[in-house]
């Protein structure tokens, strides 16, 4: 049974609303309209599907594929390593891309589990919290400016 096929009898079953999914190439978030016990029963005959609940939505995404395996093949084609990486994040998904990375940031409004994951829980939420990540990683040496883009961003 497909992904696909799963996503159809949810949006035909339940008053599900659907998120722009435009940047989402691995999976479809959706509101927490319905509670997660009203979606599971819709899962037992996908085993290959999990259901992530990301606090403010839920996202359906299938389990072979994680943002630290992700990074770890990114990090692999530019000739590095995914420790060379430090990665933000503030959903349970986020969660191996940290054990994959060398360095992690929680940001404010993160669940607990992924703050106690984090190397640095950040004071800041949402984008805010990106921006102390970034000036974090300055102020601390960890964070290598090419001279090719600091000309282009002077």
């Amino acid at each position: 049974m497909s992904f696909a096929r799963l996503y159809q009898l949810l949006l035909k079953n339940l008053p599900i609303q659907v998120f722009d999914s435009r940047e989402r190439l691995t999976d479809v978030s959706f509101a927490k309209t319905v509670s997660e016990d009203e979606i599971l029963p819709y899962l037992l005959n996908y085993p290959n599907i999990h259901l992530v609940d990301a606090e403010f939505a839920y996202h359906l995404t299938d389990r072979s594929i994680c943002k630290g395996d992700a990074l770890e093949m990114a990090a692999r084609q530019m000739g590095k390593t995914a420790g060379d990486f430090a990665a933000i994040g503030d959903s349970d998904n986020d969660i191996d891309l940290f054990k994959s990375a060398g360095f992690s940031f929680a940001v404010a409004n993160a669940s607990d589990s992924v703050k106690r994951e984090a190397d640095v829980v950040l004071q800041n939420k949402y984008g805010d919290g990106f921006a102390e990540a970034v000036n974090y990683l300055l102020k601390n040496d960890m964070i290598e400016l090419c001279s090719e883009c600091r000309d282009f961003y002077l």
